[in-house]
Parts: C-alpha cells; structure tokens; sequence
C-alpha cells in the first residue's frame, strides 16, 4: 500500500508537523538515518517559516539623508 494512502485528509485537522514528527520517531526506531537527516531539516524550515515576522506596510525612510 502507498504511503500517501494511508494519509488523514486534507480536512481533518491533523498538523502537518505532528505527522512529521510522528514519522521522525518511526524513522530514528528504524535507524534511516537519511529520512532522519531529511525530517528533520523539514520540520526545522518549517518551524523557522513560522517564526518570521512580518509587517504589512514596507519600512520607508523618511529623513533628509537617503543614499
């Protein structure tokens, strides 16, 4: 059976990073250190992404001084 297959739906509210993590335990029991290696560099961009801030309004200089 396909691993995809045996994914929750889309709509069921299940965290991405939650089903990252749930595999990441399986795939260190199983000693893959390559999906090891590769779960974890996911779930770091994936924590990093979140943890950027972002503004709505570009940050324009207004003194008299611009280069």
């Amino acid at each position: 059976m396909n691993p995809v297959d045996q994914l929750p739906p889309a709509d069921a509210g299940v965290d991405l990073r939650e089903l990252l993590r749930a595999d990441l335990v399986v795939a260190m029991n199983a000693r893959h250190s390559e999906t090891v290696a590769l779960l974890r560099t996911v779930i770091a961009a994936i924590d990093n992404a979140q943890s950027v801030v972002t503004t709505t309004t570009p940050t324009v200089p207004t003194g008299a001084h611009i280069a």
